[in-house]
């Protein structure tokens, strides 16, 4: 079992630039969950160091390395993840702009609307509206962009799975 989210994992790093081919639900899942789990760790490392700083410029500068270090580890998933996400399309027999098209438009366009939308309020109304309005409206689009790619990322295989079970 260990070997398999071992080979999975590592599978997602080494074909990092390769848009052809397919990824099983399972190469799919284990690269997510263990790169989560790493941010996870991360987090609570750095919160609970955090935690134990002596003054304030200290923990002020933690933070900053901490939250710097996060950032760019996310940034540099983006490309693995792409990649993964477009041949997990290909799996379910779809293209692999669904995968691409939703993640990008939560990244760009979800933001730019956003933007949009609170200055367009905040000209008719206070910008407490137009917030609170572009907050609810900023939950609602991400999670069903996020919500969407779950679903399509677990849907079954259309061909048969290389791995053993």
């Amino acid at each position: 079992m260990f070997k398999i989210i071992v080979r999975c994992y590592i599978s997602g790093w080494r074909n990092t630039f390769n848009y052809r081919g397919y990824a099983t639900r399972k190469e799919f899942w284990v690269f997510i969950l263990v790169n989560l789990m790493f941010l996870n760790f991360y987090s609570a490392l750095t919160g609970m160091l955090t935690l134990t700083g002596s003054g304030i410029v200290d923990v002020l500068l933690f933070l900053s390395m901490g939250f710097s270090l996060q950032l760019l580890f996310i940034s540099i998933l983006i490309i693995p993840v792409m990649s993964l996400g477009v041949r997990r399309m290909h799996d379910i027999g779809r293209s692999g702009w669904w995968f691409s098209s939703l993640l990008l438009s939560n990244i760009f366009i979800i933001p730019a609307f956003l933007g949009a939308l609170v200055s367009s309020i905040a000209n008719h109304f206070s910008w407490d509206i137009a917030l609170s309005i572009s907050i609810w409206a900023s939950l609602v689009l991400n999670l069903s962009v996020i919500f969407y790619l779950t679903y399509l990322c677990c849907k079954p295989s259309v061909r048969p799975s290389p791995l053993p079970h």
